[in-house]
C-alpha cells in the first residue's frame, strides 16, 4: 500500500471514529498516554513516600527519641519521658555535672563530657577552669555543655554569677577528669541515697573499686591549723574523704561556701564543709568506673608538682599555716628563714593577728622556737648563767611552750657572763652580724639589750636582758613601763636556778617559779591566763 493510500485510509478511520484530522487524533492520544503516566507516576510517588515515613519511623523509634508511646500528655498537657527517656531525663532535672579537677597539658576531658551526654543527652555539663586551657578543649559546645573561666575579667560577668546562672538543678555533682559513668540509673540511685540520709550535706561516691577512706579534719582558724587524725566517729559520717571519688551535694549548699571552686577541690570543700559542721557521707553502690589520663612518669610528676602548687596556695589563701597529719607528718604554709615573718611591727604590744582573735601563726612560733634552741645551745656552751624570764617562764609554767599569742621569747643573763661568749664579744664591736646558722644578732635599739632574728628577713626573735645584782636585788640598765612584769626582782630566785622543759628541751629557770611568776604578774597567774589588751580583742 502507498504511503497516500495509507492516509487516505486512516482519514477515513478517523472519520468513522469522530476524528476530523489525523492531527486531532495525534492530540487525544498524546492527552490520554499522559494522564495514565500521571497515575503511575503519583502512585509510584505514595509509595516512595509511605516507605521513606516507614523507615524513618523505625530508625526514630530504634533509637528512642520517637514513639507513639515514647511520650505521654499529662492531666496539664505537659510532656513526659517514657521508658529510658524517662530515667535521662529525670537525671538531667536532678544533676549538674561540674568537671573541675584536669590538667591543660593531659586530661581526658572531652570523653569525659562524651561519655555523660551518651548517658543522659540531656544531661547539663560545665566545664570549669581557672583560666583557658591551652593547648584548648575540643568540646561541642551547646545548650547542655558549657565552659566557665574563673579568670575575671573587667568587661565579662562575674564567673560566679555565671555559674551560679548555669546551675539550676539541685544537686551539683563534682566528677573527676577521665572516668565513666556506668548507667543513668546508678546516678539516680545515689541521688536518692543522699535524700534519704538527712545527716550528711555531700555524699562521696567512690570510683571504680576505689577503697575510700575517712579521716578527721579538725581546722583551727585561730590557730592558723588543720589536723588529720584516724577518724573515730559514726561510720558514713566524714569529715574528708580520701581516695578517688566524685562528690555530690545539694546547689544550695555548694553556694554558701565562700569558695566552691577552689583547687585542689576536695581538700578546699571538705575544709569549708568541717568549719560548718557538715558531714559526708560515703556511697557503696558502682557508678562510676576510671580510665588511665597520664600517659608517662613525667606528666603524672608534673601534676603532683602542680597539685602542691595549688595545696600551698590554697592553704594561704584560707589563712592555713600548718597542716599535721596525724601528728606524723608536718607541712608549713607560712613564712621562712627567706621571707619575712607573718606579722608586722607591733605596736602597744598587740601583735595585728591578736586584733583579730587570731594567735600566732604556727611558722612563727617555729621560727622562734629554732631560734631560741640555738640561743640556749650557744649560752650552755658558753657557760653563760641564763634563765627563761616574763611570758616566756609564765609559757613553760602552763604549757611547756611559748603562749600560743606570744611573739617573742625573753631570757635573763647575768651581764657579768657577756664576755664569756663570743657573739656578745662581737656584738660589743660591731651592732649586728649573722652567724654560720643564717641567725642575725645585734643590739636593740630601744634599749641595753640584745635581740636574735631568726634570719636577716625574717624579724621573728628572741630577746636576750642582761642584768646584774645590786644589794641583792637584780636589775637592769632598760626597762618597760608597759610591761607589769618589768621589774627588779631577789636575787636569791637565781641561786640556784632549776631546769624546767620549755620548747622540747631543758631550759635553766628561776627556783620556785610558781612564787617568782607571781611576784611579777600578781596571784593566780598560771591559772588565770589573759590576752594584752583584751578589750580590743575583736575576733575569735
Amino acid at each position: 500500500m502507498s504511503a497516500s493510500s495509507y492516509f487516505d485510509s486512516q482519514q477515513s478511520e478517523n472519520k468513522r471514529s469522530g476524528f476530523n484530522s489525523y492531527r486531532e487524533f495525534s492530540f487525544f492520544t498524546r492527552k490520554r498516554l499522559l494522564k495514565i503516566g500521571s497515575l503511575q507516576y503519583m502512585k509510584c510517588l505514595m509509595a516512595i513516600l509511605v516507605i521513606n515515613l516507614l523507615v524513618f519511623l523505625y530508625l526514630m523509634h530504634a533509637y528512642n527519641l520517637f514513639s507513639i508511646d515514647q511520650y505521654l500528655l499529662s492531666a496539664d498537657g505537659g510532656l513526659h519521658f517514657h521508658r529510658k527517656d524517662a530515667q535521662h531525663f529525670a537525671l538531667a532535672k536532678e544533676i549538674t555535672v561540674v568537671i573541675r579537677e584536669f590538667e591543660d597539658f593531659e586530661n581526658r576531658v572531652n570523653e569525659t563530657v562524651r561519655n555523660f551526654k551518651w548517658i543522659s543527652p540531656y544531661m547539663n555539663v560545665i566545664v570549669v577552669s581557672d583560666d583557658i586551657p591551652y593547648p584548648p578543649l575540643k568540646l561541642n559546645f551547646s545548650q547542655t555543655v558549657h565552659f566557665v573561666n574563673l579568670q575575671l575579667h573587667p568587661m565579662l560577668t562575674n564567673p560566679m554569677d555565671v555559674l551560679k546562672g548555669l546551675i539550676k538543678t539541685p544537686y551539683t555533682i563534682f566528677v573527676p577528669d577521665g572516668i565513666n559513668i556506668t548507667k543513668s540509673k546508678a546516678l539516680l540511685q545515689a541521688v536518692r541515697n543522699i535524700k534519704t540520709r538527712q545527716l550528711i550535706k555531700a555524699l562521696a561516691i567512690p570510683v571504680g573499686n576505689e577503697k575510700l577512706n575517712c579521716p578527721g579534719m579538725d581546722v583551727h582558724l585561730r590557730s592558723w591549723s588543720v589536723d588529720f587524725t584516724n577518724f573515730v566517729g559514726g561510720e558514713g559520717m566524714c569529715d574528708y574523704v580520701q581516695g578517688n571519688h566524685a562528690l555530690l551535694m545539694l546547689t544550695s549548699d555548694l553556694f554558701e561556701l565562700t569558695s566552691p571552686f577552689e583547687r585542689p577541690l576536695y581538700v578546699s570543700l571538705y575544709l569549708q564543709l568541717t568549719l560548718r559542721r557538715w558531714k559526708t557521707g560515703i556511697y557503696t553502690g558502682d557508678v562510676f568506673v576510671p580510665k588511665t589520663i597520664f600517659k608517662d612518669f613525667r606528666s603524672e610528676w608534673k601534676h603532683k608538682h602542680l597539685e602542691e602548687l595549688r595545696l600551698e596556695n590554697t592553704m594561704r589563701k584560707f589563712e592555713i599555716k600548718k597542716v599535721s597529719y596525724d601528728k606524723q607528718k608536718v607541712s608549713y604554709y607560712g613564712c621562712t628563714k627567706d621571707t619575712e615573718r607573718c606579722f608586722g611591727t607591733v605596736i602597744n604590744d598587740m601583735p595585728d593577728f591578736l586584733h583579730k582573735g587570731k594567735w600566732t601563726p604556727p611558722c612563727c612560733l617555729k621560727a622562734i622556737r629554732e631560734t631560741a634552741r640555738h640561743v640556749f645551745t650557744m649560752l650552755n656552751k658558753c657557760s653563760a648563767r641564763y634563765w627563761l624570764e616574763g611570758g616566756s617562764l609564765l609559757g613553760a609554767a602552763r604549757h611547756k611552750d611559748i603562749i600560743p599569742w606570744d611573739y617573742d621569747i625573753d631570757i635573763g643573763v647575768y651581764k657579768e657572763d657577756l664576755d664569756k661568749c663570743e657573739q656578745f664579744v662581737t656584738l660589743a664591736k660591731r651592732n649586728s652580724f649573722t652567724d654560720e646558722a643564717g641567725f642575725h644578732w645585734e643590739k636593740a635599739t630601744e634599749g641595753e639589750f640584745f635581740r636574735v632574728h631568726y634570719s636577716v628577713v625574717n624579724r621573728n626573735h628572741i630577746d636576750i636582758f642582761p642584768f646584774f645584782p645590786k644589794s641583792g636585788i637584780m636589775t637592769k640598765n632598760t626597762w618597760f613601763k608597759t610591761h607589769r612584769q618589768d621589774t627588779e626582782f631577789p636575787e636569791h630566785y637565781l641561786k640556784p636556778m632549776i631546769k624546767v622543759e620549755f620548747i622540747g628541751i631543758n631550759v635553766s629557770a628561776p627556783n620556785n617559779v610558781r612564787q617568782f611568776l607571781e611576784y611579777k604578774f600578781g596571784k593566780g597567774v598560771i591559772e588565770n591566763p589573759r590576752f594584752p589588751n583584751s578589750d580590743l580583742v575583736v575576733g575569735g
